[in-house]
């Protein structure tokens, strides 16, 4: 299995604004990991993340015409899935 490990750019501010973005990140990953669409968030620091490697992004990984247009469907399905269970989620409460 393959992860990913997501720094903070050297060229980039830390701030309050850009703290709470990735603290926004982090919750939303959390709340969503034990779901099978969405990758799984493995660790939190501050401006880092670990998470599971996505093979592809979608949009390309949907255009593939290697694969069948049933599976593209499908794909888009389970995509289509995963962006519904985001919406679902009930606003996050900051501390």
């Amino acid at each position: 299995e393959q992860i990913i490990l997501k720094l903070l750019h050297l060229h980039g501010n830390f701030d309050i604004r850009s703290a709470r973005a990735h603290e926004t990140d982090i919750r939303v990953m959390d709340r969503l990991t034990a779901s099978p669409r969405v990758i799984s968030a493995y660790g939190f620091c501050g401006q880092s993340v670990l998470t599971q490697f996505a093979q592809a992004p979608t949009s390309k990984a949907v255009k593939d015409q290697e694969l069948s247009w049933r599976d593209r469907f499908i794909m888009a399905l389970e995509l289509t899935r995963g962006l519904a269970e985001l919406h679902a989620m009930r606003p996050i409460a900051y501390d």
